[in-house]
């Protein structure tokens, strides 16, 4: 049979395909545990971000007033500073009925409990009136 064209096989056999999907596969199991720690680390300093307005609007409230406000006044901050992954409280000390000092703290909900920074736990940041931040591994 001369002069016919030979039959040429065109497209993607079943070992090309199953050895791709293999591939992506790999990748994808070696990438989304990256990207899911680069989410929290995100939105860990997101939090951070809103925490530290929080206390420099209550330290601009212990200059103005000589005491820090009271719970009722620094609602709507508190509020603000929470986000979709963190529940934020402040926690005030008093002396002789004034407010002296302050903890803010943010508690994670969700996937963000399992954050985690040098192998210390960030599922609770506490930042207090005079700048502790813990846990420190977690605020870097």
């Amino acid at each position: 049979m001369a002069g016919t064209a030979m039959n040429q096989n065109q497209g993607v056999t079943l070992i090309e395909l199953i050895i791709t999907v293999a591939i992506i596969g790999i990748l994808a199991a070696i990438a989304f545990p990256s990207y899911e720690k680069y989410v929290q680390r995100t939105h860990r300093s997101e939090v951070i971000a809103n925490m530290s307005e929080m206390a420099q609007w209550l330290e601009r409230q212990y200059s103005k007033n000589n005491q820090y406000p009271t719970a009722a006044q620094s609602a709507a901050q508190v509020s603000a500073a929470g986000t979709d992954r963190y529940n934020v409280a402040i926690a005030f000390t008093q002396t002789n009925g004034r407010n002296t000092d302050y903890s803010i703290t943010a508690t994670a909900t969700g996937p963000q409990t399992s954050d985690s920074a040098d192998g210390q736990s960030c599922a609770t940041l506490t930042l207090t009136a005079i700048g502790n931040q813990t846990p420190a591994a977690c605020w870097n």
